[in-house]
């Protein structure tokens, strides 16, 4: 008898074995076949809760200063709203901090309940839980959880093992998404650095040389109106040549640097404007993301974005142009061909502006005339 039972636990060890061994397979086929993380989350969490015969799993990885639970699954996963997936505790929550510090087979009662509302409603019920570790690697750790509900054996501690190489397949998918991103953001910046590198040596060439070529004219024209045509297309030529130059700066910068450098944020908001409404360009002058400081940065983008919103919404014209100049003082100047500043509007977004401006040492004004109106934001930059 005793032999008998021996072998069936034998017999029983080696299926939870060859299961493990399937499970691993299948996660490790999804990485390798170009699969998303989320897709290998999701597997990972599906996988979990068939191997440790569960009633639901979740992965949870560190965001910030939160778990956010990443894929779910199983009823015991989901609540009334829907899965948690998505769902994010705040690592101050005393919940996350005893399930981070608990790896193994726990009854649940031995947790506080979560406070955030879905996680709470799903811990409702569990009677076992089973935690594993996701090691911190490219990102900073997590956690794979199974839940058995109440009335069901609980979870046995020579489950952990199985689950923890569930778990560190999850590290794995995160470092080969990094890598995948990585090798998608070289493609990127090399197929940046071509057009960059086209429009510099071709487009910006050949303007430069049809301004050369106009200005050597204007001499032999009588001043007049065809003078004046001539010294407007040379302006204009040199004002495409300054947007070519700002663009391909914005080309040769990483995307994930692009939230940094006030110059990709002042473009962003330039190119949110969208259709249908005013033409805005947007001229850089100076080291502009060198000598212009964080601090100083998050005011000079506030201040373009109110102006510019303002002018699209209420100015009425056809064309807004933004100028951003550093040298010895950032000077923001945002000129637009509207009916200028009316007596009734509200002038809460312009004392805003000026109370940024007094804020860093420096100066506003708002001029509106029947030609448009130009609002001028100037502040002291520090000598080198």
């Amino acid at each position: 008898m005793a032999e008998e039972e021996h072998a069936s636990r034998l017999v029983s060890q080696l299926l939870r074995r060859e299961r493990w061994l399937l499970a691993l397979a299948a996660v490790r086929s999804e990485l390798l076949s170009g699969g998303t993380v989320g897709d290998a989350l999701q597997l990972i969490a599906d996988r979990s809760a068939a191997l440790t015969d569960a009633d639901g799993a979740i992965v949870l990885l560190v965001d910030g200063n939160g778990l956010r639970v990443w894929a779910a699954s199983g009823a015991r996963a989901q609540v009334a709203t829907g899965p948690t997936s998505g769902v994010t505790v705040s690592l101050s929550d005393p919940w996350a901090a005893a399930v981070t510090d608990a790896l193994g087979a726990y009854s649940a009662g031995e947790f506080p309940a979560p406070r955030q509302s879905e996680l709470a409603a799903m811990w409702r019920g569990i009677d076992s839980v089973l935690i594993a570790s996701i090691p911190a690697g490219v990102g900073d750790g997590g956690l794979v959880i199974c839940l058995r509900a109440a009335g069901r054996d609980p979870f046995q501690p020579d489950q952990q093992p199985e689950l923890v190489g569930l778990a560190e397949q999850a590290s794995i998918a995160l470092e080969v998404a990094d890598r995948q991103e990585q090798r998608r953001l070289y493609e990127l910046m090399a197929d940046r650095e071509r057009i960059a590198r086209d429009l510099h040596d071709h487009v910006i060439q050949r303007l430069f040389a049809v301004g050369l070529s106009l200005q050597s004219q204007v001499t032999k024209i009588d001043a007049g109106p065809a003078r004046e045509r001539v010294d407007q297309a040379v302006q204009q030529i040199d004002e495409a040549i300054a947007d070519l130059r700002s663009s391909i700066f914005n080309l040769r910068s990483r995307p994930s640097d692009q939230r940094k450098n006030l110059r990709r944020r002042l473009s962003d908001i330039v190119a949110g404007v969208g259709e249908g409404g005013p033409r805005v360009t947007l001229r850089l002058h100076g080291p502009v993301d060198t000598i212009v400081s964080p601090e100083l940065s998050e005011h000079a983008e506030a201040v373009v974005r109110e102006a510019v919103s303002n002018a699209v919404r209420h100015s009425g014209g056809t064309s807004v142009t933004v100028s951003v100049t550093a040298s010895d003082q950032l000077d923001i100047e945002i000129t637009d061909n509207g009916r200028g500043i009316e007596k009734d509007v509200t002038r809460s977004g312009l004392e805003n502006l000026a109370k940024r401006a007094a804020s860093c040492g420096g100066s506003f004004e708002a001029v509106g005339g029947k030609s448009g109106t130009t609002i001028r934001w100037m502040v002291p930059l520090p000598t080198p």
